[in-house]
């Protein structure tokens, strides 16, 4: 009897042995695998993901594995795509500021080199000067989106009247606008819409807004300014009635430099990003709908002040 109990007592430690020994090994197994996965994800191979097989004990580590790797293949897209916009936007300003600058040099070389004389060497050097004005532009608007990247740019939080404020831009430009032979229609509310805002940055918003319209829906020579409530919120629709944004284009309109089109490129391309990154700090926001060949709209929305 006795003999017959430490067999089956040796069995039943040799089944344990086995069946740790086997675990063991499986266990070993897939960490292997766990580590031959996270190794190909190091070196960027994205979409791969750890199987959690049920009931065994390294599931709840494959499923927290799959969330790290989850949370770090976005991290690296989104830093990849981060590299690309500024290798995209370095090579943009390259071309955006070295035109100009080409120009002013051409001009200027022509007078000193005395090869134009006369009304032409005036004209020479007062195109010189519009290009250097030109440039200083697009050098004042890079480092406005630098300073707002980095935060420096502090807003003061004031209560204003945002129709007053759009008044007052509109009539700075009408001049300009009667020049370029646009057709203007304001639908402004004698009421006061209280909004806080940084007086200076929400003008520079619509004044950034209304050059777009001059520049990109001159060929349409309209622009409307509407402003409204509606739940709580102001509204501000800024309208032209130019070529409208291809479908490509919608989606990058407030990328900064993005080359949509020709006078885009000729233009610089910043100023559509400033008035989106100056709205967003001021707690707005800015969207675009485009109809090719018919009208452009950019909606403006910033919560009522009460």
């Amino acid at each position: 009897m006795t003999n017959n109990l430490i067999l089956i007592f040796f069995i039943i430690l040799l089944v344990v042995s086995v069946v740790l020994i086997v675990r063991q090994w499986q266990t070993r197994k897939r960490i292997k695998e766990m580590e031959y996965i996270l190794e190909k994800v190091l070196d960027g191979h994205n979409k791969l993901h750890l199987f959690a097989i049920p009931g065994k004990e390294t599931a709840n580590l494959s499923l927290q594995i799959n969330q790290l790797m989850e949370s770090y293949q976005k991290e690296r897209i989104l830093v990849n795509r981060e590299q690309q916009a500024r290798k995209q936007l370095l090579a943009n300003l390259s071309h955006d500021v070295r035109t100009p600058l080409a120009s002013v040099i051409g001009y200027l070389e022509a007078v000193t080199g005395e090869l134009v004389h006369g009304n032409d060497r005036e004209l020479y050097l007062q195109t010189a000067l519009q290009k250097s004005y030109d440039l200083k532009r697009r050098v004042d608007q890079l480092f406005e989106l630098v300073r707002l990247d980095a935060n420096e740019i502090q807003l003061k939080d004031e209560k204003l009247d945002i129709c007053e404020l759009i008044r007052g831009v509109v009539i700075d430009f009408i001049p300009l606008l009667e020049k370029n032979h646009f057709d203007v229609e304001t639908q402004i509310p004698d009421e006061e819409y209280p909004v806080k805002v940084d007086p200076s940055a929400f003008i520079r918003v619509i004044q950034n807004l209304i050059r777009n319209v001059l520049i990109h829906g001159k060929s349409g020579c309209y622009l409307g300014i509407h402003v409204y409530v509606e739940n709580k919120y102001v509204f501000v629709d800024v309208i032209d009635h130019g070529n409208g944004i291809a479908a490509q284009d919608m989606e990058f309109i407030f990328d900064r430099l993005y080359q949509g089109d020709a006078a885009r490129t000729e233009h610089g391309g910043l100023g559509l990003a400033i008035a989106y990154e100056l709205i967003k700090k001021m707690g707005g926001n800015i969207n675009v709908s485009s109809l090719p060949s018919s009208q452009t709209l950019f909606k403006l929305q910033l919560p009522l002040a009460r």
